[in-house]
């Protein structure tokens, strides 16, 4: 369950595959690899079995139960390259560590759940390297039989005047499946 509506998770498989996605993005030569909204870990997962021992994920939620659920997953498969941080996105500013040194932050259809998109798109420029960049994979703002609301999609209109506000750049755009759209932000 997602913002009140449902989704199969092997439809969901279906429309988009983590592992297949993760691997177009060439995230194995990322050293911090940042899943900001990671709930049970979806993407986490794939990336940290990605990028193995080389680097690590950090996978951030606000839900703590959805973080035991992603720790219980990585253990299970015996993955031990990932950090779980039970704290609003809003508030990444706190996580001091982390500034300057992620090399992929990633927004996976997360963006409009926060309360201020804004200063979430502000802390994490701040984590990032001087070559990290942030990968936002969002609902295209169209109609569809399946995702959140109409009315709380961002379009790329919207996360690229977000970006600008935040003195961010928009390095690319192209649509992702037929559900989404992929935006490459960098410094």
């Amino acid at each position: 369950m997602h913002h009140n509506f449902q989704y199969d998770p092997k439809e969901r498989l279906k429309i988009i595959n983590p592992a297949q996605y993760l691997k177009s993005l060439g995230i194995q030569g990322a050293n911090i690899f940042f899943d900001v909204g990671a709930n049970d870990g979806y993407f986490a997962l794939e990336a940290a079995q990605i990028i193995k021992e080389s680097g690590l994920v950090y996978a951030l939620d606000i839900d703590g139960s959805a973080l035991d659920r992603l720790t219980k997953k990585s253990d299970e498969l015996g993955i031990n390259n990932i950090k779980t941080i039970n704290l609003k996105a809003e508030n990444i500013d706190q996580l001091k560590d982390l500034v300057g040194r992620v090399d992929i932050v990633f927004l996976g259809t997360v963006l409009h759940d926060f309360e201020d998109p804004l200063r979430v798109l502000m802390n994490l420029k701040h984590t990032l390297s001087k070559t990290g960049r942030i990968i936002n994979l969002d609902w295209a703002k169209e109609e569809s039989e399946i995702g959140p609301p109409l009315s709380i999609r961002f379009s790329t209109k919207d996360v690229s005047r977000l970006a600008k506000e935040v003195g961010l750049k928009v390095d690319s755009i192209k649509r992702i499946a037929p559900y989404f759209y992929e935006m490459v932000l960098s410094i």
